[in-house]
């Protein structure tokens, strides 16, 4: 039986114990074997200490096989998407473990045309990384590498062109999280003529997500309002994310994000497929709000790649998740912090109004999500007692409320969401069930 690397979302775990070098090598391989008539990748990586040796490791692997690789060194998840079309590479890779720890990190793999790979696809690379690779090549067989050291500028001078917008007389509070975002995100706001205050804008790998960043928004709420920001955008370790805190340091999250853009984009006869997609842990009340404006809501398991599979099915400009991690399909095939805090500040310049207004498209039912840690998931759907707790949680609820458990794809978590009508049920329900599964996996 095929080893299993591949999680949710691309190849990770802890850097130096279960992402190896030996495994990123493998990985290089078995990609420029899968992709044998490629001729060359694109990759890049956010600010973690492992990275440079996973990088390196993965160029290995890909040059014993043949395979040239384009180095694009520090950029956000989206730019090695976006270059990865632009260069006309066979496929594209970055070494990032998004929003998780510093000790962990990961392979994402992208095809040529910036998309995520199939299942299949994944599963002929792991088949690929548990084989043996004979024949290799030797002398000018064995490819090569070259440094792309004007990939940030590209990606920042196609995010400024694509917004079009100027945002002068503008003060916008950024919050870098130490990661990918690092230099593009305040480059990108000063070209577009805004005042940028910044923290957290360091590549700094050590500190990277550490109480910051999409993560933890305190610091950057508390700078908005000391100096009177009109908006703060706060960026993941990857910046494929983006939440946001308005004019007061109110945390904004990505319905409401997505509720805004896509009634922007409504107003302009520019929402494609006139629908929003968006997974199971979205609102209620956005959903009855998009309604409401007669567009259609169609919702997708937890995770990009199922927004993307729906997006492109529907022929949707936009679709995301709850975290932020929004995708403007007209722009990007991935989530795009920097893209989306770009749009987002041109239809408040636009407006004319306050950032707390015009992001109030919908009033929230009240949602709990608990965190659950678990020393295993594995089973947690089978335990009797879990299921009847469940169920008896949803009887309480009835059709006031929605009820959502799922594990992690990335962490060993029990996530558990409620949503009701009414507060102080939604957080009894929610405390109920997870306290059932922390008795029975914890």
């Amino acid at each position: 039986m095929t080893e299993r690397f591949f999680g949710t979302d691309g190849i990770r775990g802890v850097a130096n114990r279960k992402l190896t070098c030996e495994l990123a090598l493998a990985a290089g391989r078995a990609c420029a074997e899968v992709f044998e008539n490629e001729k060359s990748l694109l990759i890049a990586r956010d600010t973690r200490i492992s990275g440079q040796m996973l990088e390196c490791a993965f160029v290995a692997g890909a040059a014993s096989m043949g395979m040239n690789s384009i180095i694009a060194g520090v950029i956000p998840t989206p730019a090695a998407a976006l270059l990865t079309r632009l260069k006309k590479c066979g496929l594209g890779v970055m070494i990032s473990a998004s929003h998780n720890g510093i000790n962990d990190n990961g392979i994402k793999i992208f095809s040529g045309e910036g998309f995520k790979l199939s299942d299949e696809t994944e599963l002929l690379i792991e088949k690929a990384m548990s084989g043996k690779f004979e024949n290799l090549p030797i002398g000018e067989g064995i490819g090569t590498f070259e440094y792309y050291n004007e990939a940030g500028q590209i990606y920042i001078d196609y995010i400024k062109n694509s917004v079009n917008a100027d945002l002068t007389g503008m003060k916008i509070a950024l919050d870098c999280a130490f990661g990918a975002a690092y230099r593009c995100a305040g480059e990108l706001f000063r070209s577009m003529g805004a005042e940028v205050l910044e923290i957290n804008n360091e590549c700094d790998g050590s500190r990277i997500n550490v109480a910051c960043g999409s993560t933890d928004m305190s610091s950057l709420s508390e700078l908005v309002r000391r100096e009177k920001c009109d908006m703060g955008a706060a960026y993941d370790g990857d910046a494929d994310r983006v939440l946001f805190v308005d004019e007061n340091g109110d945390r904004i999250d990505g319905d409401q994000i997505m509720g805004l853009i896509a009634l922007n984009l409504k107003r302009k006869g520019r929402l494609s497929g006139n629908v929003v997609v968006s997974t199971v842990m979205s609102n209620m009340g956005f959903e009855r709000t998009m309604k409401s404006h007669g567009i259609d809501f169609v919702r997708t398991a937890v995770g990009d790649r199922f927004v993307i599979e729906q997006i492109r099915r529907r022929g949707a400009s936009i679709g995301g998740e709850q975290s932020g991690h929004i995708i403007l399909s007209d722009f990007n095939t991935t989530g795009d912090g920097m893209l989306v805090s770009a749009v987002t500040a041109a239809i408040l310049k636009a407006s004319g109004e306050k950032f707390s207004r015009i992001s109030s498209v919908f009033k929230p039912y009240p949602q709990v999500l608990l965190n659950v840690k678990v020393s295993s998931a594995k089973g947690w759907d089978s335990d009797p007692d879990i299921a009847a707790e469940i169920q008896t949680q949803e009887k309480k609820l009835s059709d006031r409320g929605r009820i959502l458990v799922r594990p992690s794809g990335t962490e060993p978590l029990i996530r558990v969401m409620v949503e009701s009508e009414m507060e102080k049920e939604t957080l009894a329900s929610a405390k109920a069930i997870a306290e059932i599964i922390e008795r029975k996996l914890a």
